[in-house]
């Protein structure tokens, strides 16, 4: 009798954005709100996004999704560039930044369809509020949005499918710990990850592979940043 084959689900690329100008430090007292709560890239960052692109090719995603904030969108859009077809960018307000104030309404989408031509809402946030920050709001609470944003992913994908997730490291950290199963407080340890890092999830059918129903391929893979690193991959 032969062993039964692990069935995959889902594969989730989860992507922090990269380096944006609040990343390098916004100086002078004629920074905006504005640019405060939702910096861009900057020309470094736009180049990351470039190279994870290219690095990514390979992998015909059935969907792109990001949060709505400019760096976010911008990041997924390298991704884009490189993608085969015109698939549009799906902007996920549960994927915004933890901590973002609740006075800050974000971007319209037309003004995000400029830095990422055919980006549009969610399926099914096509008119909520585009930023959901959860600020001072405890562990259990953010965690919570993760789930919700884990379940809307995985509800809307599956058979073995690859979507890339656009995001920012606070909260795929959250992200990455509810996977794991953390419901209340955050453990005492942190996972760094770094502008345009790429953590790959595998979803298995429950009960169907021997090493977990859960399997993270690799996390904070940055790679691509090898030729912006002296030709070596950062470790």
């Amino acid at each position: 009798m032969s062993e039964q084959q692990p069935v995959l689900e889902l594969e989730m690329y989860l992507i922090r954005h990269g380096e944006s100008r609040g990343n390098v430090g916004l100086t002078g007292e004629r920074v905006s709100f504005d640019l405060r709560e939702d910096p861009p890239l900057t020309v470094k960052g736009r180049l990351q996004a470039d190279l994870l692109g290219q690095a990514l090719a390979g992998v015909d995603f059935d969907a792109v999704y990001s949060s709505a904030m400019r760096r976010a969108v911008m990041t997924a859009k390298g991704v884009l560039d490189h993608q085969p077809g015109n698939k549009p960018l799906r902007l996920l307000p549960l994927l915004t930044e933890q901590g973002v104030s609740d006075n800050y309404e974000g971007q319209p989408v037309e003004a995000l369809q400029s830095l990422c031509p055919g980006c549009r809402m969610a399926d099914g946030f096509e008119t909520a509020r585009r930023i959901n920050g959860t600020p001072d709001q405890p562990d259990p609470v953010v965690l919570a949005r993760a789930k919700t944003a884990i379940d809307y992913l995985r509800d809307r994908h599956g058979g073995g499918q690859k979507i890339a997730v656009v995001s920012h490291a606070a909260f795929l950290t959250y992200f990455i710990f509810r996977i794991c199963g953390v419901k209340e407080a955050m453990p005492f340890f942190d996972i760094d990850l770094n502008n345009t890092g790429v953590t790959r999830v595998k979803f298995y059918q429950p009960c169907t592979n021997p090493f977990g129903d859960v399997v993270f391929a690799y996390i904070n893979n940055t790679a691509h940043l090898a030729a912006m690193n002296g030709g070596k991959a950062k470790v």
